[in-house]
C-alpha cells in the first residue's frame, strides 16, 4: 500500500471507476459499495481519484500512461463514468490521447441533463445517422461493437441494410431524425428516433 492506498497495476485492470468529487455523494457511494462486490466477483476493477477508502483498489494519476496498453485479455478496458465531468476525462483520454477505452456513461439520479450530456447524446445518435445515411452496415456494427449504447436497435438496423443492399439498394436518406422531447417538450431525459428510405 504506497500512501496508505491500496494501489495496484494499471495493467491488470479492466474496468476503471472513475471519481472526481471529493466530497461523499450518492455516486460516491455507489462506487464504495459496488467496487468490492465486482472485485470479489472477479471482475478486475479499480478507481481513480480522490475521496474514496484507501482498502479499495486505486489507481494513481501518474499511472494513466500504462493504459496506453490494452490489458492481458486483449479487450478494450472500460471507462465507467457516472458524472459529466468524469465523462469527460474519458473522453479526453481516449479520443485526444488515444488511449483504448470503451467508455460507459450511467446516471440513474440526472433528472435534468446538462449540455454536456446532451452534446454526448447528439454525438452518439449522430453516429448512427452518418452510418445509416451512407448505407455502411460494417461501420455501423463497428461503432456498435465499440459503443454499444449508440443504439438499442443497433442490430436490426445492421441486418436491414446487409439485406437491402443484397436485393440492390445503393443509397439511404434519413426522413427524419427527433427526440420524444420533441414531441413532449420535455427535454430532460430523451430518447432518439429516426427514420430512414433505402432505395
Amino acid at each position: 500500500m504506497a500512501d496508505g492506498r491500496n494501489i495496484v497495476d494499471p495493467a491488470a485492470i479492466e474496468v476503471i471507476a472513475p471519481n472526481f468529487k471529493r466530497r461523499l455523494s450518492g455516486v460516491t457511494s455507489t462506487i464504495i459499495q459496488l467496487v468490492p462486490a465486482l472485485d470479489a466477483a472477479g471482475c478486475r476493477i479499480a478507481v481513480l481519484g480522490p475521496g474514496l477508502p484507501a482498502h479499495l483498489p486505486h489507481i494513481r494519476i501518474r499511472d494513466l500512461w500504462r493504459l496506453w496498453r490494452r490489458p492481458g485479455n486483449g479487450r478494450r478496458r472500460v471507462w465507467h463514468a457516472r458524472r459529466n465531468v468524469e465523462m469527460l476525462g474519458g473522453v479526453v483520454l481516449r479520443d485526444i490521447l488515444r488511449m483504448p477505452l470503451a467508455l460507459l456513461f450511467t446516471s440513474a439520479s440526472q433528472r435534468h441533463h446538462k449540455r454536456w450530456t446532451k452534446f454526448l447524446i447528439s454525438r452518439m445518435d449522430a453516429v448512427i445517422v452518418r452510418h445509416v445515411e451512407a448505407l455502411d452496415p460494417e461501420g455501423l456494427m463497428t461503432a456498435l461493437e465499440q459503443e454499444p449504447r449508440h443504439a438499442c436497435g443497433g442490430g436490426p438496423m445492421v441486418a436491414v441494410m446487409h439485406a437491402a443492399r443484397q436485393l440492390g439498394a445503393s443509397e439511404a436518406r434519413v426522413l427524419r431524425y427527433a427526440d420524444s422531447g420533441d414531441v413532449s417538450g420535455d427535454k430532460s431525459s430523451v430518447v432518439g428516433y429516426m427514420a430512414a428510405a433505402v432505395s
